[in-house]
C-alpha cells in the first residue's frame, strides 16, 4: 500500500510540474481582483501574478481541510472517552455485583436474605438511575442529528408515501 500511495504521489508530483512548465506564460499573467458588495465602496486588489492567486487558494483550501480533520479528530477522541468512561462505570458495577454475590455466598445462611435484599436495592437504584438518565438524554434538543444513509436515489419520504 505504501508503495502505491507512493507511486501516485510521484505521478501527481509529475502532472504538476508538466503543467506549470507548459502553462508558464499565462501563470504569469498580471490580474486584478475586485471584492464589490452592494453597500460598500468599490475595493480592487493590487495587481498581482496569477500564479501567486492559484498558490493562495491552494494553500487555503490545505488549510481549511486541517482545521476540518483536525476537528473531527477531535471529535472522535471526545466519543472515544465517554465510552471508555461508560466501560469503567460498567466494569465498576460489575466488579460490585460480584462482591455482593461472593459476600452473599460466604456469609452464614442467616445473613443471606438481608445481603440479598441489600445488592438487590442498589442495582435497582443504579438502573433506575441510568434509565433516567438516558430518558434525559433522549429528551434533550441539542443532541447530535442522526444522519440517514441510503443507497436508494428515491428520497426516503417519497418511498414511503409510494
Amino acid at each position: 500500500m505504501q508503495y502505491i500511495k507512493a507511486l501516485v504521489l510521484i505521478v501527481v508530483f509529475f502532472v504538476a510540474m508538466l503543467f506549470l512548465c507548459q502553462n508558464q506564460a499565462s501563470l504569469a499573467e498580471d490580474v486584478t481582483l475586485q471584492f464589490n458588495v452592494l453597500f460598500l465602496p468599490e475595493a480592487p486588489s493590487v495587481t498581482i501574478p496569477f500564479y501567486l492567486v492559484v498558490a493562495a487558494s491552494f494553500f487555503a483550501g490545505l488549510l481549511l481541510c486541517f482545521v476540518l480533520l483536525v476537528w473531527e479528530r477531535v471529535r472522535i477522541s471526545a466519543k472515544s472517552l465517554r465510552t471508555g468512561w461508560k466501560m469503567r462505570k460498567a466494569e465498576d458495577e460489575h466488579k460490585q455485583i460480584a462482591c455482593s454475590l461472593r459476600a452473599i455466598a460466604q456469609a452464614p445462611m442467616e445473613e443471606r436474605a438481608n445481603i440479598y435484599e441489600e445488592s438487590k436495592t442498589l442495582y435497582e437504584e443504579g438502573m433506575k438511575a441510568r434509565q433516567d438518565k438516558k430518558k434525559k438524554k433522549k429528551e434533550d434538543p441539542l443532541e447530535e442529528p442522526v444522519i440517514e444513509t441510503t443507497a436508494s436515489a428515491v428520497p426516503a419520504s417519497q418511498a414511503a408515501g409510494a
